[in-house]
């Protein structure tokens, strides 16, 4: 089959690069989602390119090229090259010589059947030249239409090689599979889910939250419950799974929903320090609100706007779906006000620099909250002198 030219395979910087590892002999193609996606017809985020070059000669090309060459996995046979701006993955064609669950050790090759086969599914281990013509060796292209997921050759095999491959097999299914969970693959990863502790929790984050950004994971969450994988990644059982989709593709969000009022999901994921405060911030229990917009305006100002957001969507699973609608739309169009006043306002009007500044701000800041937002800069600041004037300050 002759692939369907993408705009970003066409795009005039990878047609540069093609051109460029062309003069230094060899043969070159892309690989994996640039092929996958093209054949999908869905937009191209990464373009990663396999050849035949060894990673010398990549870099010795590119450099008389005048293009940047950068030994990013020089080990492994990986050469990052930017074009104008862009980054471009180019791996000399390798096979696996020995594998410990984690990485292996490579060797590199010319053939291209032997390097399709140490990749992880069928259908990452397709390739395609600049003609646009597609080598598949493993029937990716069919289980791809088909959003069939499955491992290439033997399911166990590549799961010992690396045991990661056990989550990036759900977050390929979360995205291109369109039922079932293959059944080999899935015997495969409960027979090796011990293996997940050999895995950093820094990489297990990543796939999972790949995984939690797909539009729709419910069957992929509950083959993952089944197979036992949800619950070691959670240490807990999880929960909301059937309504799930319902949930903005927010991984934090949906996180918060699988294991709600978890703090120890933080440092089982190695969470970063914005992503910890987030799902801290959306863990129960918080003030249930109303009906009154007043509540709901309060809220938005303690909270910002967009934990506020994703408190609404988190009640609406708990059964509060019809006050979902309106407190979004309140959300969208209630401009959060800003204190008038500041601390330096108190320090003109005889305060003395310290704590009492921020107790004395923070006084003024209820007092205007209680009051609908409503007190202007002139009554706040009158109510701040006779605060000051009154002494104990």
């Amino acid at each position: 089959m002759t692939l369907v030219r993408n705009p970003a395979l066409a795009d005039h910087r990878t047609q540069r690069l093609l051109e460029a590892l062309a003069k230094g002999g060899g043969q070159t193609r892309f690989v994996g989602g640039a092929v996958r996606d093209a054949i999908l017809g869905r937009p191209i985020a990464d373009i990663d390119l396999a050849t035949t070059l060894r990673p010398d000669e990549t870099m010795l090309t590119l450099k008389k090229a005048g293009l940047i060459a950068k030994p990013t996995g020089i080990k492994h046979g990986t050469v990052t090259a930017i074009v104008d701006g862009r980054p471009f993955e180019i791996t000399t064609l390798r096979r696996d010589v020995t594998t410990d669950g984690r990485q292996a050790t490579v060797e590199f090759t010319d053939d291209w059947r032997a390097d399709a086969a140490r990749r992880d599914f069928t259908i990452n281990a397709m390739s395609a030249d600049i003609d646009g013509n597609i080598y598949d060796y493993f029937g990716g292209e069919d289980d791809l239409k088909a959003g069939i997921v499955r491992f290439v050759g033997e399911a166990g095999e590549r799961v010992r090689e690396d045991y990661l491959r056990i989550l990036r097999f759900f977050r390929f299914h979360a995205w291109y599979g369109h039922s079932d969970p293959d059944p080999d693959s899935i015997r495969a990863i409960a027979a090796g889910i011990d293996g997940l502790v050999h895995v950093s929790a820094e990489r297990i984050r990543t796939e999972f939250f790949r995984l939690l950004s797909a539009p729709s994971i419910t069957n992929t969450l509950e083959a993952m419950s089944l197979s036992g994988v949800l619950e070691v990644l959670l240490g807990e059982p999880p929960k909301n799974i059937a309504a799930i989709e319902t949930l903005p593709q927010d991984p934090v969000l949906r996180l918060a929903a699988l294991v709600p009022g978890s703090i120890d999901i933080c440092d089982r994921l190695r969470l970063s320090n914005s992503e910890r405060a987030n799902l801290l911030a959306l863990a129960p229990p918080w003030t249930t609100l109303g009906l009154q917009t007043a509540e709901w305006q309060k809220a938005i100002y303690g909270t910002g706007i967009e934990v506020f957001v994703q408190r609404a969507h988190l009640e609406a699973l708990d059964g509060r779906a019809s006050l979902l609608e309106a407190r979004l739309e309140l959300a969208q169009s209630w401009k959060t006000p800003v204190l008038p006043v500041k601390g330096s306002d108190l320090i003109k009007l005889g305060l003395t620099p310290g704590p009492a500044v921020t107790l004395l701000l923070n006084k003024l800041e209820n007092r205007w909250i209680d009051a609908g937002f409503s007190t202007d800069r002139e009554a706040l600041l009158a109510s701040a002198k006779e605060e000051i004037d009154g002494g104990g300050w």
